[in-house]
């Protein structure tokens, strides 16, 4: 972040630390990494940086939005990627029952690949 110490930070620091030199080029990414930054601030740096931001609600929901839909894409990502690793389970173990029901076949070919 580039301070040493948040509780001795001012606003400009803080905006130093973000790698912007105002306020509106604060972007949603900022936002979070402000946020996450705001426990380690005095309590006056606090106050003064959100002086500056009256609209940091609004710009935090939409953060919060968008970080919403990353997550619950990732989590449909998940759900589909395990399905399929589910499918070809079932799939193998559906070839193996089918081998070992043939009559045809002797003990040693009937034994699975992976044993």
């Amino acid at each position: 972040m580039g301070l040493v110490n948040m509780d001795d930070a001012g606003a400009d620091e803080v905006k130093t630390a973000l790698g912007i030199d105002n306020w509106r080029k604060l972007s949603k990414d900022h936002v979070l990494q402000l946020v996450a930054m705001m426990p380690d601030f005095d309590k006056d740096v606090r106050l003064a940086v959100l002086k500056q931001l009256p609209e940091l609600q609004k710009i935090v929901g939409k953060a919060m939005t968008a970080a919403r839909k990353v997550h619950e894409a990732t989590l449909a990502s998940n759900d589909k990627s395990q399905e399929n690793d589910y499918q070809g389970r079932r799939e193998a173990r559906a070839s193996i029952i089918a081998q070992l029901e043939r009559d045809d076949l002797d003990p040693q070919t009937r034994r699975p690949a992976c044993i």
